[in-house]
């Protein structure tokens, strides 16, 4: 992306990690993968290139429920960040208001099959929703469609809004009219959820411009055009070679090609889910 190109003002990247320093923010003992340090001031270096006002801090299964670095980020980086945190139900009210204060307004969990970074289960997770209605806050999970494929269903009635990460970690192998990513179309057509339109290059069988996931983003968005949001997954954990961030904010431009779309899924649609 060239910097005449840079992002419409008051733009948001919705899906971020910090890592680190290790010898300050220790990773928990079960985890998938061990990352080098990522530290905010590098982030903040790359949003400034391409023009990015707002962003979203996600916990990363790494720290499990510890959401000490990404408290800490929040402060440091208040007001233009907010922040996702992954907690268990011991939790109690006044802690879950310590995080709002701090910009936290939403919850994270992830269905995988070997447990590891998912401290809440399916029923969990909609307690939990209940706890956190009052604050408006949100759920957001990290789930493959091609796996559970009545996302429709299961999140339907939850009592906040459901937003599913890197759209439902589809493989794009798969293509647009297997069952499970129809059942998180007919989610976000329903506007009982909203998606990330993020991690192309994770769901992507071809090399970049991962041509075969633009058709899912173009289906996501026609379904939902004020329920998407994009995310950069910056710093690309546990991918190797990691993308290029110039070619991943370039896309937008192709994913979203009028003024007017970029608009509202960069800058209204965010400012509405996190409350900016």
């Amino acid at each position: 992306m060239m910097q005449t190109d840079r992002f419409p003002a008051g733009s948001c990247d919705t899906h971020v990690h910090v890592f680190g320093p290790q010898s300050r923010y220790p990773y928990a003992a079960q985890r998938r993968y061990t990352p080098e340090d990522a530290l905010l001031p590098e982030y903040l270096a790359m949003a400034k290139t391409y023009g990015i006002d707002r962003t979203v801090l996600s916990q990363p299964s790494t720290y499990g429920t510890d959401n000490t670095a990404l408290l800490d980020a929040l402060i440091e980086a208040r007001p233009a960040f907010r922040g996702i945190a992954m907690v268990d139900e011991s939790i109690d009210d006044a802690e879950l208001e310590r995080f709002h204060k701090a910009g936290v307004r939403a919850l994270r969990t992830q269905f995988k099959k070997d447990g590891i970074g998912k401290p809440l289960d399916c029923e969990g997770i909609r307690r939990m929703a209940h706890r956190i209605a009052p604050l408006g806050w949100h759920v957001e999970i990290h789930l493959d469609v091609g796996q559970i494929q009545d996302v429709d269903a299961r999140f339907a009635d939850y009592p906040v809004d459901v937003v599913i990460e890197h759209m439902g970690h589809m493989p794009a192998s798969m293509g647009v009219h297997a069952p499970g990513f129809q059942s998180l179309l007919r989610l976000v057509g329903a506007e009982g959820g909203w998606v990330k339109l993020s991690g192309a290059y994770i769901n992507a069988s071809l090399p970049y411009p991962y041509a075969d996931v633009r058709p899912f983003v173009e289906a996501l968005v026609n379904a939902a055009p004020s329920r998407a949001v994009w995310g950069s997954n910056w710093p690309h954990p546990h991918t190797d070679p990691a993308p290029d961030n110039g070619q991943l904010c370039g896309l937008v431009r192709e994913w979203f090609p009028t003024a007017e779309m970029r608009q509202r899924i960069l800058v209204d649609n965010p400012a509405r889910l996190y409350d900016f």
